[in-house]
């Protein structure tokens, strides 16, 4: 019984997955979204955390360690809108 439910609950979580076509995004505390393109990809970066000074700002030098660790997402847009970031933790469509 309990994997009949669990495979019934699978499909209809994968069918959600194919049938909602998200519109804007979010992104987590900690994280920033690196751009959209103009087909509504992005994707989203851990914020560098360390001392401000270190950073590459007032003239010193970058010494912040690279971190390559990115979650790609899209948004779909309709109707003439075109995807947009709308602060550096929010994506969207806009007309």
């Amino acid at each position: 019984m309990t994997d009949a439910l669990c495979l019934v609950a699978t499909q209809l979580l994968l069918l959600w997955c194919f049938v909602d076509r998200p519109t804007r995004w979010h992104a987590p505390v900690g994280w920033y979204i690196d751009g959209a393109r103009p087909d509504g990809r992005f994707e989203m970066r851990p914020a560098p955390l360390g001392d401000p000074n270190a950073d590459g700002t007032w003239g010193h030098p970058d010494v912040t360690p690279d971190d390559e660790r990115a979650v790609e997402g899209r948004v779909y847009c309709t109707g003439g809108a075109h995807p947009i970031v709308a602060g550096p933790r929010v994506v969207g469509c806009q007309r």
